[in-house]
Formats: C-alpha cells, sequence, structure tokens
C-alpha cells in the first residue's frame, strides 16, 4: 500500500508556488505590463517546473535562472517604452522576443543536460592519465628494487 505524504510534506510541497506566484500577483496589480511579460516569457520555466522529475529539480532551475536573464532584457524594453500594456503585448507578438525567449530556455537546457557529461569525460580522462602514470611508477620501481617489490599485484 502506498504511504500517505504527512500535511506538512504536502504544505512545503505548494510553497514554492506560492513564492512565485504572490510577487507576480502583486505586480500585476501595481504594473501589469510588466507581469505579462513575465508570465508569458516565464512560460517555458513553468513547463520545465512540471516536467523535471528530479527532486532537486537541478535541471529547472538552470532552465529558469538562463530563461530569466533572457526575460531581463525584455522587462527593460517595455520600461523604455512606456511600461504600457500594449507595448508589452506588442513586444510579445514579435518573433524576436520569442526568439530571445527559447534561446534562453536553450541555454539552460543545454548547461543542464552537457555540463556533467563534460565533466564526466574530464574526470575520466584525468583517472586514466593518474592510472598511467602510476604504472610507469611502477616499472621503475620494479626496475630499481627487482621484481620481488611487485609482490603479486597486476604488472601490465
Amino acid at each position: 500500500m502506498a504511504k500517505k505524504p504527512s500535511p506538512a510534506a504536502a504544505k512545503k510541497k505548494g510553497k514554492g508556488f506560492g513564492l512565485i506566484a504572490l510577487p507576480l500577483l502583486g505586480l500585476g496589480l501595481w504594473q501589469l505590463s510588466y507581469a505579462l511579460v513575465l508570465m508569458f516569457g516565464l512560460l517555458p520555466s513553468l513547463i520545465a517546473w512540471l516536467a523535471d522529475r528530479d527532486r532537486n529539480k537541478l535541471t529547472a532551475i538552470n532552465i529558469t535562472a538562463l530563461n530569466t536573464a533572457a526575460v531581463v532584457p525584455l522587462l527593460l524594453r517595455v520600461w523604455d517604452e512606456g511600461a504600457g500594456i500594449s507595448d508589452a503585448l506588442g513586444l510579445l507578438a514579435t518573433p524576436f522576443s520569442w526568439a530571445l525567449i527559447l534561446v534562453g530556455v536553450t541555454a539552460g537546457w543545454i548547461l543542464a543536460q552537457g555540463v556533467p557529461s563534460i565533466i564526466v569525460g574530464l574526470i575520466l580522462a584525468h583517472e586514466r592519465a593518474q592510472v598511467s602514470r602510476m604504472r610507469e611508477r611502477q616499472k621503475h620501481l620494479i626496475e630499481e628494487w627487482g621484481s620481488d617489490v611487485a609482490g603479486g599485484t597486476d604488472q601490465r
């Protein structure tokens, strides 16, 4: 039988959404144009949070960080144009804005998926080089002290 989550765990699970939704709601009441840009611009991040099955949500965090970085220039542009709702909607209707948003999302996804593979490759290359150096040192020790020093170890 499946274990039922405790009420404290259920409260903790929904807390992250409230931390994002409440400031966005407050911003929407104060400046709807900025809230619209943030709501539509960060929509790919919401999808990443829903799709990421990892407990720590590291991929979603990566995507959200770079998606936010891609939305900031759009917010600044709305600010420069007068912060009107029509300015925000006009900006969101341009393909350049969506290309910028999706480039940020793609960069976050590439970092989340690609960097661990690169790090593993670097660690493996370092370990192989270290094993090679140790085998070379072992050969020099055997030459200097004789084969008895090897004591039954692998002498490849």
